[in-house]
């Protein structure tokens, strides 16, 4: 069945059950296998990060902020990921650990701590119960071979938005400034927003794969990048190809970096938060992300009311914003909590 961009999306469900909702995390290298630091490979089911980061440093004895993992995963999910502890006498029997929800699969030595971001990406396998099987598998195919917004996903502005909520009293006078940690995770909800709703502007307008002058257009990982002059007579074909992309504000003090409409574009969507302004005097500095992105090797198998879905994507990119592209996603935890699922938030 064919369908336009004007019917409605099948709807399904997702994390019915954790062990539905499964992702691998992809370092993108080895441990050296020697050094002061223990690595372990962890795969843990109905607890969230943080709690296993401190359970093993209470194991370890020792400070929580000395353990070491390179990005949050679900709670409500199957994850497999990558903790560090500090080891310099090769003291700690990890083998014989017991956490609750949680497998120890591997340990190696390492010279330095695990850092935040260090991961290159994550795999995910994920079903969805849904009536129309077909339709969503159809959905899923077609996100597999044109890409879709890369959009932030509802996690990062936490239950029923409160961590936007939450910058947003913080950043008006209406809430004292939080621990630092808080503070952390209401800002990066807030230049989500921004980024969100810039994203779904701005393709509406121009779709991912027409660049603007002034465009800030980004190179392999997102490391490099180059404002767009007009000069490169073959961007457009490196857009095609998936060599370059085009990128939204990560949003920080002072204009964004890019140049002439697009930057006033930018600017202009950003003042709608009209609390935004509060932010220049924290000197926070500007980022860019890709606004568009593909999800690598999907796999779809259909069931009778369900449908499974495998795919891999780069880090910082979130398999509900993919989802979502396909299906209307309704999320079955947050349903069983009492809890309302938005999907991808743009304000």
């Amino acid at each position: 069945m064919n369908r336009t961009a004007r019917t409605p999306l099948p709807a399904a469900t997702y994390k019915s059950f954790a062990e539905e909702f499964q992702v691998d995390e992809t370092l993108g290298f080895e441990p050296e296998g020697s050094g002061d630091h223990l690595w372990l490979q962890v795969r843990k089911t109905g607890q969230n990060t943080a709690w296993v980061a401190r359970s093993l440093a209470q194991r370890a004895e020792c400070n929580q902020r000395d353990v070491g993992y390179s990005g949050l995963k679900d709670r409500h999910a199957r994850t497999t990921q990558w903790f560090s502890l500090p080891d310099s006498g090769n003291r700690l029997r990890w083998s014989e650990w017991e956490i609750p929800g949680v497998e120890l699969l591997r340990g190696v030595r390492h010279t330095k701590k695990l850092r935040r971001g260090s991961h290159r990406g994550n795999g995910f396998r994920i079903r969805l119960h849904c009536e129309d099987a077909q339709a969503v598998a159809e959905g899923l195919t077609r996100v597999g071979a044109e890409g879709c917004a890369n959009l932030f996903g509802p996690q990062r502005f936490g239950v029923l938005g409160d961590n936007l909520k939450g910058a947003r009293r913080w950043l008006r006078g209406q809430e004292r400034a939080p621990k630092r940690t808080v503070r952390g995770i209401w800002y990066s909800a807030l230049r989500s927003a921004v980024f969100n709703r810039v994203a779904v502007r701005r393709l509406a307008r121009a779709g991912h794969l027409r660049p603007c002058l002034g465009d800030l257009i980004l190179l392999g990982n997102g490391r490099s990048q180059f404002l767009n002059d007009g000069s490169d007579a073959t961007l457009e074909a490196r857009l095609r190809h998936g060599e370059v992309k085009i990128s939204g504000p990560l949003w920080g003090a002072g204009p964004p970096p890019t140049g002439g409409a697009v930057q006033a574009f930018e600017s202009e969507v950003a003042r709608e938060f009209d609390w935004l302004a509060a932010t220049e005097a924290l000197d926070w500095t500007h980022d860019r992300r890709a606004l568009w992105v593909w999800p690598e090797a999907l796999e779809v198998e259909t069931e009778a009311a369900a449908v499974w879905a495998s795919f891999w994507l780069p880090k910082g990119s979130f398999a509900t914003s993919v989802l979502s592209a396909a299906v209307r996603l309704r999320n079955g935890a947050a349903m069983n909590a009492g809890q309302v699922h938005t999907g991808p938030a743009v304000d």
